[in-house]
């Protein structure tokens, strides 16, 4: 049995940024945060996602200026961290700050060298500690240090508050809701270090455009889907003459079920045929004629059929989704998704292959926003989604909301938006929380 993953309920944040005191309750299923430029939107999709991570999201909460935030979680323990005098606390066990100085007079002294001395480095030697303590590189380091090397081993062997919040963030991060953030910078990615949600930016040599790698991503879930196929049905043909002479049906198959199958099976052979699913010659289905002695045979190459388009129905629905919205997006251009190519755009007159990099910017975010949602986003999960209207039209933005709740009906996903646009709002005034309003309520009731 599967464990239900926990789901945050609230926020609550005092002098965010210096100022903000917020108290946010997440609306169901989607929540849309507005707001001015410099209110904390970003802000605090970045302390969500921080905290999913774990210990490894520590060091983001040590830069980031405010007094005090409480997660509020349901069915779960509240997870409050605060600053007090340069110090921070988690649960009221005292964090990172208070051992930074450890750190850094252990690097100033010589026993770790490392070629610059900035906070990061500092920071990430810590998680490497907390993580797992002294593993063995950092034991072989410490040794050959020239002095102290038994007072700085126990010195470091002592940070029993970093077990306790090691702990704490470990045991989060196992029950929490997955965390997926699509952020503002979702066009480009670093060569060498990128996870499929996490978009990064990165004006020099190492990136690439993201939206060149859709192809092949496309290709690799039709490959997958495909193999589950193969696999099914090798398993139902080999078994298919034992069931035929041993299985004993009560009631054969009669003529006009025979029809009614045959009908169902040619729509589905032409939706997988639209999407190079159909592995097998093509049929001539009028060819096929009703013959009783045969309905046996009949009756379980029906039902075979069926258990084999079960893997693929749910990834078609998905197929036929994807295309639906970005088709209704694309003007004078069609999406054609096959197994040889992954994605294609199409002029619509003359079939003429239109390279993705050549799309508008709008064009590109929208195929790639909705490639994620669509087909990399699991069930039982909390998006985030920074700045969904960045290069979209105005009638694009307004279908934004309603072309969402359409891919996240049938999964349990809860997701934050943080938006600018009232366009992107649209009809869904009941799902905002403006952080203006908030603020100017607080200060000035």
């Amino acid at each position: 049995m599967i464990n239900k993953k926990v789901e945050l309920k609230r926020i609550i944040f005092k002098k965010l940024l210096g100022r903000f005191d917020y108290n946010i309750e997440l609306k169901d299923k989607l929540t849309i945060l507005t707001g001015p430029n410099g209110f904390g939107k970003s802000t605090i999709l970045k302390t969500i996602e921080a905290i999913s991570r774990g210990v490894e999201g520590i060091s983001y909460f040590n830069s980031l200026n405010f007094e005090e935030i409480i997660f509020d979680f349901k069915n779960y323990e509240n997870i409050r961290i605060r600053k007090e005098n340069k110090t921070m606390y988690i649960n009221n066990t005292n964090s990172l700050n208070k051992n930074l100085e450890l750190m850094k007079s252990i690097i100033n002294n010589g026993e770790i060298k490392i070629e610059k001395k900035d906070y990061y480095a500092y920071y990430k030697l810590l998680e490497n500690l907390i993580e797992r303590k002294i593993n063995v590189e950092y034991k072989n380091m410490l040794k050959k240090s020239r002095t102290h090397n038994q007072k700085n081993m126990n010195r470091l062997n002592g940070l029993s508050n970093e077990d306790k919040i090691n702990n704490i963030m470990k045991r989060l991060k196992e029950n929490l809701q997955h965390v997926y953030f699509i952020k503002d910078q979702r066009m480009m990615k670093e060569k060498q270090n990128f996870e499929s949600y996490e978009f990064k930016h990165d004006n020099g040599m190492n990136s690439i455009n993201i939206i060149e790698e859709l192809p092949q991503k496309i290709k690799k879930h039709i490959n997958v889907i495909l193999e589950k196929y193969s696999e099914k049905s090798n398993e139902l043909d080999s078994t298919y003459p034992t069931r035929l002479f041993k299985f004993k049906y009560n009631k054969k198959i009669t003529e006009y079920e025979f029809k009614e199958n045959l009908h169902n099976m040619y729509i589905k052979t032409e939706k997988l045929k639209e999407y190079g699913l159909f592995l097998k010659p093509n049929t001539e289905y009028d060819e096929i004629m009703f013959n009783p002695e045969d309905s046996k045979a009949l009756k379980i190459y029906f039902e075979d059929f069926d258990t084999k388009y079960r893997i693929y129905d749910k990834f078609i629905k998905k197929l036929d989704l994807y295309k639906s919205i970005l088709n209704s997006r694309l003007s004078f251009k069609k999406i054609v998704i096959s197994k040889e190519k992954g994605i294609e755009i199409l002029a619509e007159d003359t079939n003429r292959e239109i390279k993705l990099n050549s799309l508008s910017s709008g064009e590109r975010q929208e195929i790639l926003i909705f490639y994620y949602l669509i087909f990399e986003a699991e069930s039982n999960i909390l998006l985030l989604i920074d700045e969904p209207e960045i290069s979209l039209h105005v009638t694009w933005q307004r279908k934004f909301i309603d072309d969402l709740l359409k891919v996240i009906e049938d999964k349990k996903i809860n997701v934050i938006i943080s938006t600018h646009s009232p366009q992107i709002i649209g009809n869904h005034q009941e799902k905002q929380i403006d952080l203006g309003g908030l603020y100017h309520v607080q200060n000035f009731r």
